[in-house]
């Protein structure tokens, strides 16, 4: 008996060769699913809420200039790599491990639409986001004060510059994981 390669092994071509002769019956595999940069920056948006092409400028440059805005999963881990030295399937998993799903999900949200059946919004939407807003800013405000001078009192003017460094990034970590 002779043994099969996968790709002979999953091949239903008519002559049986799996593809490996020169006949030209034998099934091509299919490439893997190729995104472009808009979807791959709509599904890390619906993820992590942040602009991919504003945020990762050297990873939007290689999918659009070198891969021609066409890019598998593989190819978006090894950019991914290259560009920032992380391992994006475990450091972003919640958007690499799951990018056709997070794609759908934002494909459905634009879809969705908020107003009412007549078109409209309700009458206190725009007045309640206003609200909003100023409260998350003055929390922020008052966080990020409180946070200058722990900073200060802990590292005094040398080294409160370094702490307060460490809070940006970690609010930039908590920023990625909130969706």
């Amino acid at each position: 008996m002779k043994l099969q390669t996968l790709e002979q092994f999953e091949s239903k071509d008519p002559c049986e060769c799996g593809g490996n002769c020169n006949c030209g019956t034998g099934n091509k595999l299919n490439e893997a699913k190729k995104y472009k940069f808009k979807d791959l920056a709509k599904a890390w948006e619906f993820v992590y809420g942040e602009d991919m092409e504003d945020e990762y400028q050297g990873f939007y440059q290689e999918v659009t200039g070198k891969y021609k805005n066409k890019v598998t999963k593989q190819d978006i881990a090894e950019i991914w790599q290259k560009v920032y030295g992380e391992d994006i399937e475990s450091e972003y998993d919640g958007f690499y491990n799951e990018l056709k799903e997070n794609l759908n999900e934002a494909n459905k949200l634009d879809s969705f639409n908020e107003a009412n059946a007549d078109g409209t919004i309700s009458d206190d939407e725009d007045e309640r986001r206003e609200e909003l807003l100023k409260r998350v800013k003055e929390q922020m405000q008052e966080l990020l004060a409180s946070a200058e001078l722990d900073a200060k009192d802990i590292g005094g003017s040398f080294r409160s510059p370094g702490i307060m460094a460490d809070i940006k990034k970690e609010l930039n970590n908590q920023l990625k994981k909130f969706r």
